[in-house]
């Protein structure tokens, strides 16, 4: 199984719902990180060992993936391993890591992690798909869901492929519509793929006029079959489960089967300051919604923009504020919220691994990759060449030099 990453990432600047001002932040990013080269990390002396790959982009000319190893107390990041488009999703596993490349072009890389990160193959996916997500089988099998810009994608796919595949003229599987099941506008916006108990669940999120929200649309949950991809009626004999609210933006799974989707609604930045969105918890076992865990106004203008899941059963997200300045809470399973635990500007990426927690911080001033433990403190951080987007946990420590 791939790791579940927080989020897909959207296109541009813009589609990211950081608008003109955060596009002009990401070119500071990029300035005051691009001659810096990696820099070495600094901790705190916790005992524990841990490992995980790294996206680094400027979104204009340089991205790459290192290793960020932290040992013995302190944090340190490789130099680049291998370089990746400046729009991209990173998911995998210690064994296949793939990278769904978006911008300029879009196609798939292999990456092994046994030959020190190396680029296996590369191979084209549809132009104009923006494939969102990626979910890999234990058997090299992998389902993609294209959200497509523009709607060239029409009603929007999922793409059946085979990673073991040895060469290009055979590794596509099928391509399945997902038209069935779109809202007005012809498209409904598949984003993340969420593997749970022999079923695929694909989060549509049913917009129609980005990045506000469909007048009365609600984001939801479609329910397939694992292998066929056919649709299962698992909520109440339905295939889908209509969500609270709008803009599913983000999601993270428990391993007790609660999926905690981050609904940001209509974004603040455009000068909406609806409390519309927040945390909503669904039971995937039983095929209900459990209900806001969270309203994003409990934590005062922001959008949760980032979401993922702790070892110990508690959920961690991010608020982001209108001038992208952001805040991690905590929410316990008993849904009791603390925080926030640590703050920064335009937290790209929040990503458990057991209870510590990678950040990426993409502050004009301060970008730089932080590990924390479960209180918030800082266990260490380090500067890479460009600003971190992406994590993926490894659970095998001697994957990192």
């Amino acid at each position: 199984m791939n790791s579940l990453n927080a989020r897909p990432f959207l296109l541009t600047a813009a589609l990211l719902g950081l608008g003109f001002s955060a596009a002009c932040q990401v070119e500071l990013d990029a300035a005051s990180a691009a001659d810096a080269g990696v820099v070495e990390g600094s901790g705190s002396g916790d005992g524990r060992e841990l490992c995980a790959l790294v996206m680094t982009s400027d979104f204009s000319q340089t991205a790459a993936l290192h290793t960020a190893h932290y040992r013995g107390g302190e944090l340190k990041l490789s130099e680049p391993l291998t370089s990746v488009s400046t729009d991209a999703i990173l998911r995998g596993n210690d064994h296949i890591v793939t990278v769904l490349n978006r911008y300029p072009a879009a196609y798939l890389q292999r990456i092994d992690p046994a030959a020190g990160f190396a680029t296996v193959w590369e191979r084209a996916l549809p132009a104009g798909s923006n494939p969102s997500d990626i979910w890999i089988a234990d058997d090299g099998r992998a389902v993609i869901s294209l959200y497509g810009a523009g709607r060239p994608v029409a009603g929007g796919e999922l793409m059946e492929v085979n990673l073991l595949a040895a060469s290009e003229a055979d590794w596509v599987i099928g391509r399945r519509s997902l038209a069935a099941w779109t809202e007005a506008d012809g498209n409904p916006e598949a984003s993340e793929l969420i593997p749970f108990g022999g079923l695929l669940f694909v989060v549509l999120q049913h917009l129609d006029n980005y990045p506000g929200c469909s007048d009365g649309g609600r984001s939801a949950l479609l329910a397939l079959d694992a292998e066929s991809l056919e649709p299962v009626g698992h909520f109440g004999g339905s295939a889908t489960l209509t969500l609270a609210g709008c803009n599913a933006y983000a999601a993270a799974l428990h391993a007790d089967g609660r999926l905690m989707v981050a609904l940001t609604g209509r974004y603040q930045w455009s000068g909406d300051r609806s409390n519309d969105g927040g945390v909503e918890a669904i039971d995937l076992a039983q095929g209900v919604s459990l209900g806001w865990l969270s309203r994003e106004g409990a934590f005062g203008e922001g959008d949760i923009t980032e979401v993922t899941a702790a070892s110990d059963g508690s959920t961690l997200w991010v608020a982001s504020s209108a001038d992208f300045s952001g805040s991690i809470f905590r929410a316990a399973s008993d849904g009791i919220v603390s925080g926030p635990l640590w703050s920064g500007s335009n937290l790209f990426d929040i990503t458990a691994q057991g209870t510590a927690l990678w950040v990426a911080n993409r502050s004009s001033m301060s970008a730089a990759v932080v590990l924390l433990d479960g209180t918030g403190a800082e266990l260490g951080r380090a500067i890479p060449p460009a600003p971190p987007i992406a994590f993926l946990p490894l659970e095998a420590a001697g994957l990192c030099p």
